[in-house]
């Protein structure tokens, strides 16, 4: 623990600040204080006995240096480790519930759909980029496959919201989402987390951390793993569907080559072995099956979690990663050094008509190499001037092959057949960034950034589709640059209320086409980057002697060239041939609002709500129709949630709490036409929670309903065919679990 003393001047009351590795807790910021008032050895702050206690305030770097989340002029949601534990947080996807401005949904675990303020990605090929970028200790992470994960002995998570294109650049047009994973600390310590629950669901994980050599070496190991039966089961073959089986580990190591030296080693590793996810017709008409063929077979079943497979398939993930963070202070300045490799690849094998006819199945397999260097130098704080400057590299290699079965009972005219397209993607990217703030006054603050990028990307690709003739396409290639500067100005009126405006430009990199094209001239059209230009105003705000927060902000969002997958002609086997074109300009404009209040010192309440009006201002489909006006696809106009934790003193220090959260999102559509039919209607989430904790702190028993109403769900449908035949993806009925933790 360490306790520095501080004053922020004459006008502001002394406050001791106490550090804590993995605590969020009370801070008020002053209105002159700037960000190295608060850095620490951990990652949150604590006022002195003679401050009255508020509300939490987590420290973040979502501006690539400490600072509370309070006094960043941008909005982001952070969940530090005690409230991923408290929500029951455990997958990257349970954050959208309690994120306001978030969607994220999956389609097995190589696919998910993660939207920001109405933006994000539909395609999970090789040859595009994700939207939305995911950075796991400041790492991009390139592929859509190893964006959905299990969160390992986490300290915090930051959603960024509308483009980062300064200081994370690329593919985040849309937002950033950046995980903390808890470092080696200088003294023993440890945890254990075991739950189970309905189907046959099971999570474990275990951590330890300590000094390996005092003062000069800290290590840190992590451990966990899960499993669980399928939510749906299949008539035909009685199998359990959308089973899960993962495990990882992770191992850090922290060096102080000198008392400003230090040097962080991370080796991680996962595996997953699940099963095939649960995929339900929604339409009479199914993929690639004739009525015919349907003939002697029983209806689909009404029941929601009931599916028609002819084969059961799999997902297999395996990954592996190698991190190093070289930081070196030299007082006035600190110089960061990030270079990591990380080797991902993946296997599935899927029942795409989801009925019982041997009609249409797919399998894929992708295997990426990707390599990423980050050169920074990052000025110390409480200056008038204070600047980041940096150099970044990022390449990757990925070999991906795509494969569809027509079966006998097809209804293409030239089934039986299987198709292949395989492709090798080359890709290298470069970016300088800066970002300077000017404090104008005490008070006012002028941040004014820009980066430039330059995308090259390489690709050969061999396509086999008997009948009919194949090709090659060899060397295909192009490149792409972009300057995306950011003006930010902010002003503290006072220790309750941060004022802040910015205006931020985005960049998502163009690429190639995806998988199947039939024609040789589809697959050889490149198409362009997505552009972004985002003005964002709000407020932060602490009322009632910091037992109330309010945040808010506004945006006005212009995306150009928008990559939209579309359907363009029929192929020779019925199904549309498709291609993503830069075919749309959307407007996503709209408002956010958080909320935290505490009533009564055992009561906690916290809320959101987000307003988003992503529609297209352009868009004429392949068939001439106009779609303008729109809504932009799989997010939803509102989104609310509401939280309650009411805490109940047993003596001893014990106490048993319990938490209630609720939220509701708006119709969702899948499909460019916005046809009802083929959405989800606005539904409702409601999760109980129960927890006892002991007088020391250490021990925690609770259990939970999540889903208690049992909705029903689809994540994603999947609309072909002119939009006459919809696949619904299934998300989680009612569940219930209970478990314990131990800390040390």
């Amino acid at each position: 623990m360490l306790t520095i003393n501080r004053r922020f001047g004459a006008s502001a009351t002394a406050m001791t600040l106490v550090f804590v590795t993995g605590l969020t807790v009370p801070f008020d910021r002053p209105a002159n204080a700037q960000e190295d008032d608060i850095t620490s050895e951990g990652d949150a702050v604590i006022g002195a006995a003679d401050v009255n206690p508020g509300i939490d305030q987590i420290v973040v770097m979502s501006r690539r240096r400490e600072e509370g989340i309070q006094s960043v002029p941008m909005s982001v949601t952070a969940f530090g480790a005690e409230d991923l534990a408290e929500r029951s947080i455990v997958e990257i996807d349970d954050l959208a519930q309690f994120t306001p401005g978030l969607s994220m949904e999956t389609a097995g675990a190589t696919r998910p759909f993660v939207y920001i303020r109405g933006i994000g990605s539909g395609t999970f090929d090789a040859q595009s980029d994700p939207a939305v970028a995911f950075f796991i200790d400041e790492v991009y992470i390139s592929r859509f496959s190893g964006m959905t994960f299990d969160l390992l002995d986490i300290e915090r998570i930051e959603v960024l919201k509308g483009p980062q294109g300064t200081l994370y650049g690329r593919n985040a047009a849309g937002g950033a989402i950046s995980i903390t994973t808890a470092k080696p600390t200088d003294e023993l310590s440890g945890s254990v987390r075991v739950e189970g629950g309905s189907f046959a669901a099971w999570h474990a994980r275990a951590s330890v951390s300590g000094p390996l050599i005092d003062g000069r070496l800290n290590g840190r190991l992590s451990v966990g793993g899960r499993g669980r039966n399928g939510y749906a089961n299949d008539r035909f073959t009685g199998e359990n569907i959308d089973d899960q089986l993962a495990w990882g580990a992770r191992a850090q190591f922290e060096y102080f080559l000198a008392p400003n030296v230090r040097l962080l080693t991370t080796f991680d590793i996962t595996q997953d072995r699940d099963g095939p996810w649960a995929q339900r017709n929604l339409t009479p008409n199914i993929f690639s099956v004739g009525p015919a063929a349907l003939a002697g077979f029983p209806e689909p079943s009404s029941e929601f979690y009931e599916v028609d497979y002819s084969f059961v398939g799999f997902q297999d993930r395996d990954s592996h990663s190698i991190t190093a963070r070289f930081s070196w202070d030299f007082g006035p300045v600190e110089m960061i050094y990030l270079g990591n490799y990380r080797h991902a690849e993946f296997e599935e094998a899927q029942d795409d008509d989801s009925s019982v006819a041997d009609a249409f199945d797919r399998f894929a397999s992708e295997d990426t190499d990707q390599w990423s260097q980050e050169l920074r130098f990052v000025s110390a704080g409480d200056r008038r001037f204070r600047w980041i400057i940096g150099l970044y590299y990022f390449s990757e290699e990925t070999d991906r092959l795509d494969r569809w079965e027509f079966g006998p009972e097809s209804a293409s005219p030239i089934a039986p057949t299987t198709w292949d397209d395989r492709i090798f993607i080359e890709t290298d990217s470069y970016a300088v960034f800066g970002e300077a703030t000017f404090a104008v006054t005490d008070a006012l603050d002028v941040t004014f950034g820009a980066r430039y990028s330059y995308d090259a990307k390489t690709a050969d690709r061999v396509v086999a589709i008997p009948p009919l003739p194949g090709y090659t396409l060899d060397g295909l290639s192009e490149d792409w640059d972009s300057f995306d500067p950011q003006i930010t100005v902010d002003y503290q009126v006072s220790d309750a209320l941060f004022l802040y405006a910015t205006w931020r430009n985005g960049f998502k990199s163009g690429g190639f086409q995806s998988a199947v094209a039939t024609s040789q001239l589809v697959a050889g059209t490149v198409f362009s980057p997505e552009d972004t230009r985002s003005f964002e105003f709000g407020f932060k705000s602490d009322w009632l002697g910091g037992r109330f927060r309010l945040n808010a902000a506004g945006f006005i969002n212009t995306y150009t060239d928008l990559q939209v997958l579309q359907s363009i002609a029929v192929g020779p086997t019925g199904a549309p041939i498709v291609a993503t074109l830069n075919a749309a300009e959307v407007d996503a404009n709209g408002f956010e609002i958080e909320f935290v209040a505490l009533p009564h010192p055992q009561l906690e309440i916290t809320g959101g709500y987000a307003y988003t009006d992503a529609t297209f201002a352009e868009f004429f489909d392949q068939t001439g129709a106009d779609l303008s006006g729109n809504r932009n696809i799989r997010f939803p106009k509102h989104l609310v949630n509401l939280n309650a934790e009411y805490t109940v003193p047993l003596g001893s220090s014990r106490s048993l709490s319990f938490r209630s959260e609720w939220s509701w999102r708006d119709r969702q559509f899948f499909e460019f036409n916005n046809i009802e039919s083929l959405s989800q209607d606005p539904y409702h989430l409601v999760n109980f929670r129960l927890a006892f904790s002991s007088a020391d702190g250490n021990w925690r028993f609770f259990g939970y309903v999540e889903n208690a109403t049992d909705a029903e769900i689809c994540q994603n449908v999947l609309a072909v065919a002119g939009n006459t035949i919809g696949l619904c993806t299934m998300d989680a009925p009612r569940r219930f679990g209970a478990g314990a933790s131990w800390a040390f």
